[in-house]
């Protein structure tokens, strides 16, 4: 009898996990959007002999609130391949791109879905102006700051260059408003990463020379002058202090960061090497700026490593981490949520190992670090162990193409960890993919603990082929959206809470 209760209940709690509400749309080519609290799915419908864009928008039920289609060319209609779309400038954009040409057409929307633009022909590399940003840039409601660098023969000039967007009634054309030029000598990078309308912010980095070291500017967003320089290193120190994340107090106008340092030891950048391996802990930063620009704290956190060895997982570990997040709570606490990434073999390729959340608390005019650790998941090392090298998932490389301070901050190509949250009584779960290329498709899968043997299990969501063009999304806390093209006019989404 015992036995036949535990796997009721073992059958009623998977039925639970995997509960989900679908929604199927007689759609080609078809994507979705989350966007400003509702889904838009979008694709191509036949009606008679014409073809038409078919938008839907959704509620948080997955009920349709609201409709809207537009003719297309039959001539375009055969060319097209699937649908994409993103939400730059606070707009929804909706892209049809063709498979014989270089050219798309766009249909430009606000969250009512009231049109704002239909654009034919338009040719890719002209498709926002992209052209004149690098992958350094920072978006600000309608600005757009971006870096950019000059070489010559006596080395790299770098510029901050601000750019304000035109219309959304048209291709997004940008008119040049001003430009910050760093200091010619030793600038070795830089990062923009926050503007407002007063203020922009960056981290650079000054590689040789009497101002060697890791510097937050803050520039005037109107004018582009330089308000206040603030380096990270105080005086003598050689240390490494690369960017993690930050949290802006509006109240106090003060800017929060934190980040892992490394000694002069453990990091050479001239050769982009580290020298960590077996390191007992790793060191977090954490600085705060007030409207001036002067530091009002400055700490540093040792942070213990538990190097978990197994198997044939066994040589020493070099451990990374990426601050995913940083929240300031209304008690004055600290919360960060550190993406753990760790090398062994090939000291240049880093991956994905956990996720922890590191808490520090007020102490009278200061923090201290809650109890925590650093620590390699084994379910989460065994599910992404590979040694096909052209295996990428969760891993970021470090070498020359990728120096180590665009480990902190740059976008992960292939994405493993699509949420992360705590139970109720407090354990961590994660939401995984995987991508397989031998079997061409994508997993998603869950690692939580079994209420039953209240141990960790990782259960498979759903495999999806590549073909059907799977797609995750987050959608509302606890809540998330996995969409696929289940057939030539089917389109699928299911809405999933955990």
């Amino acid at each position: 009898m015992k036995n036949k209760l535990l796997y009721f209940l073992s059958l009623l709690f998977c039925v639970q996990e995997f509960l989900a509400q679908d929604g199927y749309y007689d759609l080609k080519l078809a994507n979705c959007r989350v966007f400003k609290g509702s889904v838009f799915v979008f694709g191509i419908r036949e009606k008679s002999n014409s073809k038409i864009l078919h938008i839907i928008k959704l509620n948080a039920a997955l009920q349709t609130i609201q409709q809207f289609s537009a003719a297309l060319p039959a001539t375009a209609t055969t060319k097209l391949v699937q649908l994409n779309s993103d939400t730059l400038h606070n707009c929804l954009s909706i892209y049809l791109p063709s498979k014989e040409d270089n050219k798309l057409s766009l249909f430009r929307f606000d969250d009512q879905l009231t049109s704002l633009a239909k654009l034919d022909n338009i040719d890719v590399a002209r498709l926002n102006n992209s052209s004149l940003f690098s992958q350094e840039c920072l978006f600000h409601k309608d600005q757009v700051y971006a870096i950019k660098t000059v070489k010559d023969s006596s080395g790299i000039q770098f510029y901050l260059n601000k750019y304000q967007l035109k219309s959304t009634a048209e291709n997004f054309d940008y008119t040049f408003t001003w430009q910050f030029p760093f200091e010619r000598k030793n600038v070795f990078a830089a990062h923009s990463f926050f503007a407002n309308k007063g203020f922009v912010f960056m981290y650079v980095i000054v590689s040789e020379g009497t101002k060697k070291g890791q510097w937050i500017l803050k520039l005037n967003a109107l004018s582009g002058q330089l308000i206040k320089a603030s380096k990270l290193n105080e005086k003598a120190d050689l240390s490494t202090y690369n960017f993690g994340n930050f949290y802006f107090d509006a109240a106090k106008n003060s800017m929060l960061l934190v980040g892992q340092k490394f000694t002069e030891k453990q990091f050479l950048q001239t050769e982009n090497k580290l020298f960590i391996a077996n390191a007992p802990f790793a060191n977090l930063y954490y600085t705060e700026l007030d409207s001036s620009g002067e530091f009002i704290i400055r700490q540093e956190f040792k942070i213990p490593i538990n190097d978990i060895k197994s198997g044939s997982k066994n040589k020493p570990g070099s451990f990374l981490f990426r601050t995913e997040r940083l929240v300031k709570k209304p008690d004055g606490k600290m919360e960060l949520e550190l993406d753990v990434y760790k090398s062994t073999e090939n000291p240049l390729c880093y991956y994905y190992v956990n996720t922890s959340l590191i808490n520090l608390l007020p102490h009278e005019d200061k923090l201290k670090l809650d109890k925590c650790s650093l620590t390699n998941n084994g379910l989460i090392e065994d599910f992404y162990f590979s040694k096909d090298p052209l295996d990428m998932n969760g891993k970021l490389l470090v070498d020359t193409l990728n120096p180590l301070h665009t480990f902190y901050y740059r976008v992960i190509n292939f994405k493993v960890k699509q949420d992360f949250a705590l139970n109720p009584e407090l354990n961590p779960q994660w939401i995984l993919s995987k991508s397989s290329v031998k079997k061409n498709s994508t997993t998603f899968s869950f690692l939580k603990i079994d209420p039953l043997s209240k141990k960790y299990q990782l259960s498979p969501i759903e495999e999806i082929p590549k073909s059907q063009n799977p797609k995750f999304q987050l959608f509302g806390e606890g809540k998330f959206i996995i969409s696929k093209q289940v057939e030539e006019s089917k389109f699928e989404i299911k809405l999933l809470t955990w």
